[in-house]
């Protein structure tokens, strides 16, 4: 023992307190403890969907558990004191007051968090109300190609939408995306009108010429309205450096636009994705290749792979790798390809867990695996880590619009419609919640918006047929679904989307040789999922009975009944295995059995009344007063919601843009 505690009879009693009462042991023996359930945690908590807000709280009552661990041990280790002690339960209530403090602080940021979701876009949001804000909205234009080689024309495309994804990483910057760039490119002919287009104050061009190591970039940045240029640079590097030129372009046009950056962001800029220029140049020439054309998807992966083979801890790479096996997926119907992208979105989590495309790419491959609601927490984790992913706002916004919070769907899209304002498939995810809101007057504006700018997209005109539908007008709705068939008649989603508001409104037997031919192709195949979601097996069934042929149908039945029992013991909480189940019940006259399966729908966030009340499999339950109740609970829900997205102030936005006319581009 050192000599200055030989010498203090205070710190020796302290010692052998400590040592009587085994203090540390037990100190020891809850660290371990903590240690191993953070390790758990750490390995199986994105799988459960747990939240950063989650994770502090377990932090907190870790801490306050060791804190009150050291106190039971002071009081009641092997030589302490067996009565509890007025100081001892006076210590543990401050702890507990402590915890519950820390508690109710990260509890309310989680609120804030998802009351974020309806809160994001007010009427200020849709036009910039200062000059700061104007210039702040920032179009990338793409990069001019000036390499000497045609075959590195994919290096000019990858910088551009790398450098664009870079300014969206700075939350102070409206980004617009690279598809309305190059829609307003191709369709304007100066830099104002697409700057005016776009809604943008300050554009971004340049051009890049790789020859061999070598690589020159120039780019500059202008004010569109006095064409002054507020920065430009030239580099002239060694290839291996142009990740420092993405970053070093990114900070120099946030430090121009006086941007505010947070640490985390300014980390997430400077950190390069990769340090293998090979491997990266392989990240870039997949990103144009399509997720939904089955050769581009399969090229996208090779070249992915061969990416990860050459630096494994891309993360990057591993998360868009994880997406294109979910779009394999999805054409395919083979569910392996869904259970490898989860698993690589997971191996991206644990990698980088402040990474918003590995969250996304595991809420998208959950969502195929109709693990909806764990779905629902990967799709908000990657919504907190970045607000301006675009897939994210997107497909966020779809999400939450069909699982009865259109409210909060409708801010998403909102935003994403800021970002992208001349693309039709944003203008069809806006639709999707204002329609599920049951706000008829602003859902038909909406669409008239599209239509006065000329919009033409497949989804737009399901849209049209589906409000016709929700007016009670099928004769109208089941028109607008054969000019579909005319107008499309090689789009397969098109197709799906005409052949499911032919069955609902009772036309299904014009076209029942195709829903038979499709229900032997596809019989798992879900679409219009928002209104009627059934497996296409179902359908074919219903076409099958009314040509006579019972025995089909019976089977058919059978199977869709059965698939529903297999998904749903898989852990599914797709609203579609509840209706499928409920149409087979009902058209056998289990009434019982049918509204149980409608109920359970209700609870998984189906809310489409409307197509419940004319949908040809549950004319036997329009009588039942259990069906009658069950409609209006979903149209209180609806009411709920439309005075949710009215506070808010997300449905004042789209009034302000459904007022300008066909001038909303301008006003974005």
């Amino acid at each position: 023992m050192a000599p200055e505690v030989q010498d203090d009879p205070h710190l020796r009693r302290l010692l052998k307190q400590l040592r009587n009462r085994k203090i540390v042991q037990w100190a020891i023996a809850y660290g371990a403890g903590a240690w191993l359930l953070l390790q758990v945690i750490d390995t199986v908590g994105p799988r459960w969907g747990m939240t950063e807000p989650m994770s502090r709280i377990l932090d907190v009552v870790l801490v306050v558990g060791f804190a009150a661990t050291l106190v039971l041990a002071w009081y009641h280790g092997e030589q302490g004191r067996q009565r509890v002690s007025g100081m001892e339960l006076l210590v543990l209530g401050a702890l507990l007051l402590l915890g519950g403090i820390g508690f109710r602080l990260i509890t309310a940021e989680e609120s804030e968090q998802t009351a974020s979701f309806a809160t994001q876009p007010g009427p200020s949001s849709a036009v910039a109300d200062t000059v700061g804000e104007r210039l702040r909205t920032i179009a990338v234009l793409p990069f001019d190609n000036y390499s000497p080689n045609e075959k590195d024309a994919y290096f000019a495309a990858g910088i551009t939408e790398e450098i664009t994804g870079q300014l969206a990483r700075i939350g102070d910057l409206t980004v617009l995306s690279r598809v309305a760039v190059e829609r307003a490119v191709q369709t304007s002919s100066s830099l104002e009108d697409i700057a005016r287009v776009l809604g943008a104050g300050t554009v971004l061009e340049g051009s890049v010429r790789m020859a061999g190591e070598q690589v020159r970039i120039t780019a500059q940045l202008i004010e569109v309205d006095s064409q002054r240029h507020l920065w430009s640079e030239n580099f002239d590097r060694e290839l291996t450096d142009i990740f420092q030129i993405q970053t070093d372009v990114a900070l120099a046009i946030g430090d121009a636009l006086l941007a505010e950056l947070s640490s985390r962001e300014r980390q997430r800029i400077e950190s390069p994705v990769t340090d293998n220029i090979r491997a990266y140049q392989l990240y870039l020439r997949q990103q144009r290749l399509m997720g939904n054309d089955p050769a581009d998807n399969r090229k996208a992966i090779e070249l992915l792979e061969q990416a990860l083979k050459l630096d494994p801890n891309f993360a990057e790479a591993r998360a868009r790798l994880s997406w294109r096996h979910t779009w394999n997926s999805r054409m395919t119907g083979d569910p392996s390809e869904s259970n490898r992208a989860e698993a690589l979105a997971l191996e991206v989590i644990n990698q980088d867990p402040d990474l918003a495309m590995g969250y996304y790419a595991l809420g998208a491959a959950l969502e195929e695996l109709e693990r909806v609601k764990e779905a629902g927490a990967a799709y908000a984790r990657a919504y907190k880590l970045d607000p301006n992913y675009g897939s994210v706002l997107s497909d966020g916004s779809y999400y939450f619009a069909t699982q009865g919070t259109p409210a909060e769907g409708l801010a998403m899209a909102f935003q994403s419609v800021r970002q992208d304002p001349n693309n039709p498939n944003d203008r069809w995810h806006a639709f999707i919640p204002l329609f599920l809101l049951g706000d008829i007057a602003r859902t038909s504006a909406w669409l008239q918006l599209a239509r006065d700018e000329g919009m033409e997209f497949h989804r737009l005109a399901a849209a049209e047929a589906e409000l016709e539908l929700a007016q009670g007008n099928t004769d109208e709705a089941a028109a607008l679904a054969r000019e579909m068939l005319e107008q499309y008649p090689d789009t397969r989603e098109a197709r799906l989307m005409a052949l499911w508001l032919l069955f609902l409104t009772g036309n299904a037997a014009e076209v029942g040789d195709e829903l038979i031919a499709i229900g032997h192709e596809s019989p798992g195949a879900i679409a219009m999922d928002y209104i009627a979601p059934r497996s296409m097996r179902t359908l074919m069934a219903l076409v099958l009975a009314e040509r006579g042929d019972d025995a089909a149908a019976g089977r058919a039945l059978d199977e869709s009944l059965q698939a529903a029992k297999v998904a749903v013991a898989n852990g599914s909480t797709h609203q579609g295995r509840a209706i499928d189940a409920a149409s087979v019940h009902a058209y056998r006259g289990n009434h019982d059995a049918a509204l149980r399966e409608l109920e359970r729908a209700f609870e998984l966030g189906f809310r489409a009344d409307f197509a419940l009340a004319i949908d040809p499999f549950f004319v036997p339950l329009r009588d039942e007063s259990r069906f009658q109740v069950l409609l209006e609970r979903m149209a209180e829900s609806k009411r709920e919601q439309r005075e949710i997205a009215r506070r808010t102030g997300a449905l004042a936005g789209y009034d302000e843009l459904i007022s300008a006319g066909p001038a909303i581009l301008e006003a974005l």
